[in-house]
Order: C-alpha cells, then structure tokens, then sequence
C-alpha cells in the first residue's frame, strides 16, 4: 500500500506544481505552457493507470480463489 501511495503522489505532485505555476499571471507562455499542459495530461493519464491497477487487483483479491479462472 505504501509503494501504491507513493506511485500516485509523484504524478500528484507534478500536477500541483505545474498548476501553481500556471496560476500565476506571468507564469508560462507559448510552448512551455503548452509544454506544462501536456505534461499535466500525461500524469493524470499515468495515475488513472495506477487507479484502475489497483482496482484490479483489489477486484482480484476479494475474489474467493475457487472462482478465479486458471
């Protein structure tokens, strides 16, 4: 649990970032906003990824092993 923690604070963490900076009225411009944009997008896409990991695997784990396919 604490690595899963870990995976989703880092992609968290460069969101934030990126989003602080972009509230500042002088901030990016150009290509390093679109830059910041992008990048925010793919750390949201890596932590849906995460996301949907983990609720396999919780999915996987409350499935009595009877009914798991081999």
């Amino acid at each position: 649990m604490a690595d899963a923690s870990h995976e989703l604070r880092t992609p968290l963490t460069v969101i934030k970032g990126y989003l602080e900076l972009l509230g500042r009225p002088d901030a990016l411009q150009g290509v390093q906003h679109d830059r910041a944009l992008e990048r925010m997008r793919a750390e949201s896409e890596r932590m849906e990824a995460l996301i949907n990991d983990l609720l396999f695997l919780a999915e996987i784990g409350s499935t009595p092993p009877e009914d798991r396919a081999i």
